[in-house]
């Protein structure tokens, strides 16, 4: 049967063999899962991929400072690069 993080698996590869550079949604189930099978799936792949929120990347987008509201904190997919990006334009 295909599971859930098969599901999660195909997704997470698809986009890191286009090069996108993050993930972005407005389903906070969708996040979740999506952080969290990153890190099940570390041992077979290390997919690095930045998942937001589209609210988070709309508070970005307006000058908000990440520290502020825990975006590089709580987040447990790489989103300091991210935060770097969209800051230097």
């Amino acid at each position: 049967p295909y599971s859930r993080i098969h599901r999660t698996e195909a997704r997470l590869k698809s986009v890191k063999e286009l090069g996108i550079d993050a993930i972005v949604t407005p389903c906070p189930q969708c996040l979740i899962r999506l952080e969290f099978g990153q890190i099940r799936l570390r041992a077979k792949a290390k997919y690095n991929i930045p998942i937001i929120h589209v609210a988070e990347l709309l508070a970005l987008a307006l000058g908000l400072d990440p520290k502020k509201f825990g975006f590089i904190t709580y987040h447990k997919s790489p989103t300091r690069t991210i935060a770097q990006k969209i800051a230097s334009g």
